[in-house]
């Protein structure tokens, strides 16, 4: 937990917090070695004032006691301000403070927002807790701070933090993939959320960010299975139009029964149109029509048989010819022009960063 918090010492920020918890938790000595450990590692980084600044700040504190001696507090109030370091000011702050609402130490820009609640719970009463949680999550709430999830007690609670950081900053990326890992479905399934995602989804397909869309549509199917992705693209008939996708045809048998999805014999190849029975399109390669296994690669070097990537339907996003993706792929190794005989598209230099592996 937060007492036994030890901060990695390698700056000065991270030297004066650590200090700071060690002292909020009572344990003078230890601050005390984590300053001269501090000190001495500024000296070696050549940082020889603020090494002499963290000497100043240990002898103050081993000058502490207990019984409170109205000199040392005297001197210590006059210097607050001198301080390099917030955290050294609420350090000082909390070993002078007379009251119990520890508003010194509280202030906004002392602690950080993590420190400054588990001070608040360690320190205050119930009531003052309740009170300065309650100015937290107003003033976090005002700022569209995505630090008052953390105070957020419902998911109607979180909503409203991430619309009012939607609104200040208008980041739909990171709302989106914080519903995703925070809420259930039915919170991903309102209104709110939902114009978020989608507005995501168009985001990443203006930008060509098609890795990252599957990555969001994958995320968003894992954390609601019943989310249902409008599919977008897919290869439609020359003929009748309709989708050649052969996806659920085979689910219901005509008894109704789900057939067996594994078995190797139900998993047929589409090589004719679902719909009206009209042959697929032509390989521009190989002019054998899509569908039908593409075999065995033309070259002597590469002469394998192909994987099951190498029979999938592949086209030009720019003239929409194309054919099997293993006899493109070999067409394009050693042309820049579509192979279909009078297009002068330069399929093969659109997308020269592209790698595809057919292994």
């Amino acid at each position: 937990g937060w007492d036994k918090m030890k901060v990695q010492c390698g700056s000065m920020k991270e030297i004066s917090r650590s200090t700071a918890i060690a002292v909020f938790n009572l344990d003078l000595k230890s601050a005390i070695d984590i300053l001269k450990s501090g000190c001495q590692m500024l000296q070696d980084k050549e940082g020889i004032e603020q090494a002499n600044n963290l000497n100043m700040v240990s002898v103050a504190i081993s000058g502490y006691s207990t019984e409170g001696s109205k000199l040392w507090t005297s001197v210590v109030n006059s210097s607050i301000q001198l301080l390099p370091d917030p955290a050294l000011k609420s350090l000082f702050a909390f070993l002078t403070a007379e009251d119990e609402s520890y508003s010194e130490v509280l202030r906004e820009n002392n602690l950080e927002f993590m420190d400054r609640i588990a001070f608040a719970a360690k320190f205050l009463s119930d009531s003052l807790l309740v009170d300065f949680l309650a100015k937290e999550w107003s003033r976090l709430l005002s700022l569209g701070s995505l630090e008052g999830l953390l105070l957020s007690g419902s998911h109607h609670d979180s909503l409203q933090i991430l619309q009012a950081y939607v609104d200040r900053t208008g980041d739909i990326q990171t709302s989106t993939w914080i519903s995703l890992n925070i809420f259930p479905a039915d919170i991903l399934k309102s209104d709110r959320v939902t114009e978020w995602i989608e507005n995501y989804r168009t985001m990443l397909d203006q930008w060509n960010m098609f890795s990252e869309r599957s990555e969001l549509d994958i995320s968003l199917t894992r954390a609601d299975p019943t989310w249902e992705t409008q599919l977008q693209v897919y290869i439609a008939c020359n003929y009748c139009g309709k989708s050649i996708s052969n996806s659920g045809r085979n689910r219901i048998s005509k008894t109704g029964s789900l057939s067996r999805q594994g078995s190797v014999q139900n998993k047929s190849k589409a090589q004719a149109c679902p719909s009206c029975r009209k042959p697929l399109p032509r390989c521009a390669v190989c002019l054998v029509n899509m569908g039908t296994m593409s075999g065995l690669s033309n070259s002597t070097e590469t002469s394998k048989v192909v994987t099951r990537f190498g029979d999938w339907f592949t086209w030009c996003q720019t003239c929409r010819h194309g054919g099997h993706a293993e006899h493109l792929i070999e067409w394009f190794s050693s042309h820049t022009v579509c192979s279909v005989t009078g297009c002068a598209c330069k399929c093969g230099s659109l997308d020269p960063n592209s790698q595809i592996n057919l292994n």
